[in-house]
């Protein structure tokens, strides 16, 4: 399964996520890349979680000091 924080909407973050969820072309690479499937890439969704947001958003810390560091993430005191 993939990452969460990086691939939030993505079919195989192991999860169901409150959106629904994108077959991005990194599923369909992995899948051919087995060598069990066949794939076509032209059924890819774009994955917009973080797009945009650069290396930053996958590598750096998601909140400092209650902030959040992109517009994905965010906090709130009653959690």
């Amino acid at each position: 399964h993939f990452e969460q924080r990086a691939l939030y909407t993505e079919v195989m973050i192991g999860q169901a996520s409150p959106t629904p969820a994108a077959l991005s072309v990194l599923t369909l690479a992995s899948m051919q890349d087995s060598g069990w499937y066949g794939v076509d890439f032209s059924v890819a969704t774009p994955l917009k979680w973080g797009k945009g947001e650069g290396c930053g958003f996958a590598e750096d810390t998601c909140v400092t000091d209650g902030v959040p560091e992109h517009e994905h993430f965010c906090i709130t005191s009653n959690i």
